[in-house]
């Protein structure tokens, strides 16, 4: 998946492997690799990816495939639910953090079940 994308962000921008390597200061042998999925990218170059494309790291590992979003994932009553939040929001959740989150919305009055359901159905 990881290859997929590099490649796919790449090709949108008109961009040579050479290019892309040069931007992220290697080889452009180092870039076939990734998109061949011969090797994968370090966290420091995934970094590096996601600033250059302007997307998170989650859509280039195909954890997410909304480019803008960072997905969370928390536990609730067994079942794991996934946060997708804007990657220009201000905080870095945990997933300590989510399952907080999830617990306020509850104080709140909101059916967490019933949001799931939802927001499963609409994927």
């Amino acid at each position: 998946m990881i290859g997929e994308r590099i490649r796919k962000e790449r090709l949108q921008r008109g961009w040579s492997q050479e290019n892309l390597a040069d931007k992220l200061g290697m080889t452009k042998n180092a870039v076939s690799s990734y998109e061949t999925e011969k090797t994968e990218p370090n966290i420091e170059i995934l970094k590096r990816l996601s600033n250059i494309f302007d997307c998170t790291i989650d859509y280039l590992t195909g954890v997410s495939d909304d480019k803008d979003s960072v997905v969370y994932a928390g536990v609730r009553n067994g079942d794991t639910i996934k946060v997708h939040i804007h990657k220009n929001y201000p905080h870095n959740l945990t997933p300590e953090e989510v399952e907080s989150l999830l617990d306020n919305l509850v104080d709140a009055g909101f059916n967490i079940e019933k949001l799931i359901e939802k927001a499963k159905s609409n994927q």
